[in-house]
């Protein structure tokens, strides 16, 4: 069967993706009863009250060079919204969300370097008490998100920043049953430096059974972080492996939250990693922005070079001044 498009990039080998969304999003400012009606960092709901600032974070990726729109739907799913009065209007941000990471690839897109939307999943939330939804609402709220993801237009899906592997396999189970031709793609947390042998192990085994597309690391505590698991599972895969870190450990509070991994040290080492690893694909997590995805293009030669300025010394003679 002829791969999707998606699934074809990947398996060329240089699929250069965005960066973090959320902590992008919160760098513009938003008030919190218009914007977020209320709800405080709730990056989702700026999918139904502004999606043009959604787009526009897209865009920002796109014009740095990577060929990924990751949709705002992290924290979308129904059990998740359910805790904060939103479930009702969960599928309606699923549909903004899909819309506005798809209108910037229908700008930026061209037959020679064409562009994908990539529907994220996020990892299941505890409650005040610790608990985790039941099995049952769990699953019941991946099949829910897989579904719209793939009505309104995803080309593949994201489960991400997975940290509990019973989840995932509930996650995939589903995603498998309703749209089994829907790419499905699988990124996981890593704590730190650390790496559990036996939960990686794990990974690959849910990989190999749900023919996972792509396979990856990310919000690591910057790129060094993830080494180790990478090898470790590079060493006992074929897959497409990827790699999106964080751009360091955060520093700081809320909007005063700063990251310490500035863009070039970034791309020096996600690229060292592409390169001993030959990863398919990589971008950033939380604190990475446009200026990060535009070095880690330039450094492995995913991206396009950037245009060259305007020479004015070619402008017409009688050409206007400029300031």
């Amino acid at each position: 069967m002829t791969p999707s498009p998606f699934v074809a990039a990947l398996q060329s080998g240089r699929l250069l993706l965005d960066g973090g969304i959320s902590s992008q999003i919160l760098c513009s400012g938003f008030d919190l009863e218009r914007d977020f009606l209320g709800l405080e960092h709730c990056t989702e709901v700026l999918s139904l009250t502004r999606p043009e600032q959604i787009r526009a974070v897209h865009e920002s990726y796109f014009d740095a060079g990577a060929r990924v729109a990751t949709t705002n739907t992290f924290a979308g799913a129904p059990a998740v919204l359910e805790t904060i009065g939103l479930a009702d209007r969960a599928r309606e941000i699923h549909r903004s969300a899909v819309a506005s990471a798809a209108e910037a690839v229908a700008a930026w897109s061209t037959p020679e370097r064409p562009l994908f939307v990539l529907g994220a999943i996020g990892p299941a939330f505890p409650d005040e008490d610790g608990q985790l939804p039941e099995a049952v609402q769990l699953q019941g709220s991946a099949q829910a998100q897989v579904e719209w993801l793939a009505e309104f237009g995803a080309d593949a899906v994201l489960f991400e920043t997975v940290t509990d592997l019973d989840v995932l396999e509930l996650g995939l189970t589903a995603a498998a049953r309703v749209a089994p031709n829907l790419p499905r793609c699988v990124s996981a947390h890593v704590e730190g430096a650390s790496m559990d042998v036996q939960r990686l192990e794990r990974l690959l085994a849910l990989a190999e059974r749900f023919e996972v597309a792509l396979l990856g690391l990310n919000c690591t505590d910057g790129p060094d972080s993830g080494a180790a698991p990478l090898r470790f599972l590079r060493e006992r895969t074929t897959r497409p492996l990827g790699f999106w870190p964080n751009a360091g450990h955060p520093e700081g509070e809320g909007l005063n939250q700063r990251w310490p991994v500035g863009a070039q040290a970034f791309a020096t080492s996600v690229a060292a990693l592409i390169t001993e690893l030959s990863l398919s694909a990589a971008g950033g997590c939380c604190g990475s922005g446009p200026a990060h995805i535009a070095a880690l293009g330039q450094a492995t030669g995913w991206a396009p070079p950037p245009e060259p300025l305007e020479d004015e010394s070619d402008a017409p003679a009688d050409a206007p001044p400029t300031d």
